[in-house]
């Protein structure tokens, strides 16, 4: 009866050790899986959030982040890292869909740097014309949308998203429908062009005088030009307010 009731108490410890045996094996070959592919992992995870960051900072809106890391060495021969990678953008000069990335461990086992190239796709919501629009169009909410584009990798982020961005600014060549208007399409339109019958302000206190006068230069708002007043044939410099008006000084 002694000898049963041993028998029977000793055989569920030993299937209680095996399966506890086969649990950590299993958590021993997950972890080991997880760890082969752990940097390329955290790179990536490290490179959407670094985007998302900079779409947020620049004001974007519904972006969706694809990245991609491309390491300059074979994945299988960096070691994991227990205590956790390191991550850096050595040139803040790169566009944000394509730059060096600086991947570094230091760990207790060994300390190692790898180099590697992080690129990404981005969809988002920018300002793009409504239809073919020639050099010199002003923008406008009349001749703009808001449209879905994707900048691919290697692409400058450098798109006007905002239509407040926009107005008052020029193209300064001709730029088809549905194509991102970019920073550097885009100009002061002139208000002022040469020979133009123009409104000379006269300002001082309590006093705002005009008389007739003729643009001698093109302008563009705020800049100074010269202008000739019709009454006296004085030639004078003043500052274009509007598409009429330049105000100059009392004196002058």
């Amino acid at each position: 009866m002694q000898r049963l009731q041993r028998k029977g108490y000793f055989r569920p410890g030993v299937r209680g050790f095996s399966c506890l045996l086969m649990a950590t094996l299993t958590v021993l070959l997950q972890q080991t899986a997880y760890s082969a592919t752990l940097p390329e992992t955290q790179a990536t995870q490290w490179v959407g959030q670094h985007v998302r960051a900079y779409a947020r900072q620049q004001g974007w809106h519904q972006v969706t982040v694809r990245p991609k890391v491309t390491f300059f060495t074979a994945e299988n021969r960096l070691r994991p890292c227990l205590s956790g990678l390191s991550f850096s953008a050595p040139v803040e000069s790169a566009p944000v869909t394509r730059f060096p990335l600086l991947i570094s461990c230091s760990d207790p086992a060994g300390n190692w740097k790898v180099r590697a190239e992080a690129t990404a796709s981005i969809t988002l919501q920018a300002i793009t014309p409504s239809d073919n629009l020639p050099a010199g169009t002003v923008l406008s909410p009349d001749n703009t949308q808001t449209t879905q584009i994707q900048l691919q990798p290697g692409q400058r982020p450098d798109i006007l998203t905002r239509p407040e961005d926009m107005m008052q600014m020029a193209l300064k060549r001709p730029l088809a429908a549905g194509q991102p208007v970019r920073l550097n399409l885009l100009k002061a339109p002139l208000l002022i062009r040469r020979e133009q019958p123009i409104t000379l302000l006269i300002r001082q206190p309590d006093l705002e005088l005009s008389a007739p006068g003729i643009a001698l230069q093109n302008g563009v708002r705020g800049a100074l030009i010269k202008v000739k007043n019709s009454s006296s044939g004085r030639v004078i410099v003043g500052k274009v307010i509007n598409e009429q008006q330049v105000s100059v000084r009392a004196a002058e």
